[in-house]
């Protein structure tokens, strides 16, 4: 059975252990696109409790690595291959080469989220001892039913959360408030155009930017399970708390017809590209 991955806060998480599967944590100061961050102190907090419940615990760390990074990222490795972490979510390919010269048990996760597209990479990457991809929320269903079958990769699928749709490492928002001499001390922010809404944030890692609607795909469950997807996630980036927790409930339960309760809570839901195909174009030269 298809297992629910949650990506929670730090409100939320004691809640919602009973509606999951697994849980994907950020690490401080080494993740991006994640809804909240955790010291390792408070992982280790979080593991017994876990794993008394048989839920999963992975881990992010998913920002590009440099150099000055590097000594901090072998350290953090050893750690979690120590306390036997489920996974790890990684962008930067320093950390295969890690795992490798350190001779690290713990499995990864390839989550280059806009690359993460086909099952030929998919394939490249599990014959380098890779098993788990976190699939591109940018393809559509029946892409993920043709890279299921053609690949031996165990699938984590993103079904429901805000998207993120680009990120910086420069601080934008920032750099943007002091350019202008704007006094303004708010942790979100918003981008209003053409009448959308598109959350932003905006830390020392830099700034990303989400999209204006929010995924849901609950009644798709149901296909995914029946294809062999190992794992869809819920984001809880931006949502109320007890609004995640009923939601939660409902895909944990498998209650597949019951879209419209998720639809009454929020007015900004949508089927992402589950159903939309993205077709780049390339301008043909022209003749000067």
């Amino acid at each position: 059975m298809t297992k629910i991955m949650i990506l929670p806060t730090k409100k939320n998480i004691n809640d919602i252990l009973g509606y999951c599967d697994s849980i994907v944590l950020g690490v401080q100061g080494m993740c991006v696109n994640m809804p909240d961050t955790f010291t390792i102190d408070e992982i280790e907090e979080l593991l017994p409790i876990c794993k008394k419940r048989n839920i999963q615990v992975f881990i992010a760390l998913n920002k590009n690595m440099h150099t000055v990074d590097l000594d901090r990222l072998r350290e953090m490795l050893a750690i979690l291959n120590e306390l036997h972490i489920d996974g790890i979510f990684y962008y930067d390919i320093s950390i295969v080469q890690c795992k490798k010269e350190m001779n690290l048990t713990i499995p990864l996760v390839w989550s280059q989220e806009h690359l993460t597209t086909n099952y030929a990479t998919m394939n490249y990457w599990y014959s380098k001892g890779i098993f788990y991809t976190y699939v591109s929320s940018e393809i559509t269903l029946e892409e993920i039913e043709d890279i299921a079958r053609e690949t031996s990769m165990k699938l984590i699928v993103p079904i429901f959360g805000y998207l993120p749709m680009f990120v910086s490492k420069r601080n934008l928002v920032k750099n943007y408030k002091e350019y202008f001499n704007i006094k303004d001390n708010s942790e979100h922010y918003i981008l209003h155009k053409e009448g959308r809404k598109y959350p932003i944030d905006n830390t020392d890692l830099g700034t990303v930017v989400y999209s204006s609607a929010i995924l849901n795909g609950l009644s798709e469950l149901q296909k995914l399970e029946e294809i062999g997807v190992a794992y869809v996630t819920l984001n809880s980036y931006r949502i109320p708390n007890n609004q995640f927790i009923e939601l939660a409930k409902l895909f944990y339960n498998r209650q597949y017809q019951s879209e419209n309760v998720i639809e009454n809570m929020f007015s900004n839901i949508d089927k992402g590209f589950l159903y939309k195909e993205t077709v780049y174009r390339v301008k043909k030269n022209e003749e000067k």
